[in-house]
């Protein structure tokens, strides 16, 4: 071997030991963060974030393959919920799936590119005045090896942005969708019907986890006694607190197609007829506030007095639906002629 030859080979050979040992010095883990503050409550912008299909309307990510093979997997929201990809424009393959929430305050997801390790990517709340500050960032360990963490050199100005760019499209879609709308109020008669209910008193932020064990329960016995549903779930409002924080008394009922004797835990009753009106409400729950704001305005407008005890029919099923702002929940009251003035 000529001295030439050898004084290349020694070159290369110290060079691959400065890019090992300059590699070793690298951090071993990377961070990225973006924020941007949006005018819109925390609860709002939290439906869109724990829906794998919202998602990916304002994913960055997704403008650059408009051909990329996606699969949904779990749930239609919330943890378990879920995509795979496959791009051919040099996404390659990939995994996202929520791993833990914090209602209207985190949403923290696996995110695993190929073969390597799971990221962790969080999107963060917290109200401001006049908005909520959305953080993104994403934690990533580049591997005990020296080659690795020269990735990491990139992630910063790659990944922050395409954060940049799926926040201000964010930004732009909670800006131009309406939250939530009443299509009318509409005043009618209600026939009986028969029900499956449970009745608890329960602090008012437990009111979904109470509806949903209260439902799966109802279902349980549904199935056990052969009995078909005749409408969606309902809950009775029998007290509610003004601030919705504190004690709140709640009756979570499914209608049934015959009569039923139910259990001590679960009641078999008669719903009673009669005059009601009902406003038919698209949003997310936690607004729906607007709709009873509105049957007042309605009743003192007609001369009516709305009863005690209102009722939310929820039409919509989220599992089928993740946009809240298709949800449509059917508010309803009894009412009475107000008295001659």
């Amino acid at each position: 071997m000529n001295k030439t030859l050898k004084n290349i080979l020694f070159i290369i050979v110290g060079l691959v030991v400065l890019v090992s040992v300059a590699g070793f010095l690298l951090p071993r883990h990377s961070h990225v963060e973006r924020s941007i503050v949006i005018n819109a409550p925390a609860s709002a912008i939290y439906q869109i974030l724990t829906s794998p299909r919202a998602f990916n309307t304002w994913s960055p990510w997704m403008e650059m393959d408009t051909a990329m093979e996606i699969s949904y997997f779990g749930p239609a929201t919330g943890e378990g919920a879920g995509f795979t990809w496959k791009s051919e424009e040099g996404l390659g393959v990939g995994r996202w799936e929520i791993k833990l929430l914090e209602e209207n305050a985190k949403v923290v997801i696996d995110l695993v590119f190929g073969e390597m390790d799971p990221s962790i990517a969080t999107l963060e709340l917290d109200e401001e005045d006049g908005g909520t500050r959305v953080t993104w960032t994403l934690d990533s360990d580049l591997g005990a090896g020296p080659y690795g963490r020269y990735f990491g050199l990139m992630m910063e100005p790659w990944v922050g942005s395409d954060f940049e760019k799926g926040l201000a499209k964010l930004q732009r879609i909670i800006k131009d969708r309406p939250m939530w709308r009443i299509d009318k109020i509409e005043e009618t008669v209600a026939a009986p019907f028969h029900m499956l209910s449970v009745r608890e008193t329960i602090q008012a932020e437990q009111i979904g986890e109470m509806l949903a064990r209260n439902y799966a329960a109802i279902v349980r016995y549904m199935n056990e006694r052969d009995l078909d549903m005749a409408a969606p779930p309902l809950a009775v409002y029998h007290a509610w607190p003004v601030d919705g924080k504190g004690t709140a008394d709640v009756e979570a009922a499914i209608p049934i197609a015959r009569k039923d004797a139910g259990t001590t835990a679960i009641r078999g009753i008669q719903f009673a007829g009669g005059p009601i009106v009902t406003a038919y409400y698209y949003g997310p729950y936690e607004q729906s506030e607007h709709a009873h704001t509105a049957l007042a305005a309605w009743a003192l407008e007609h001369g009516k007095i709305l009863g005690a005890s209102p009722w939310e029919v929820y039409v919509t099923d989220p599992q089928v639906e993740p946009d809240s702002t298709k949800w449509l929940t059917q508010i309803s009251y009894r009412i009475t002629d107000a008295p001659a003035q």
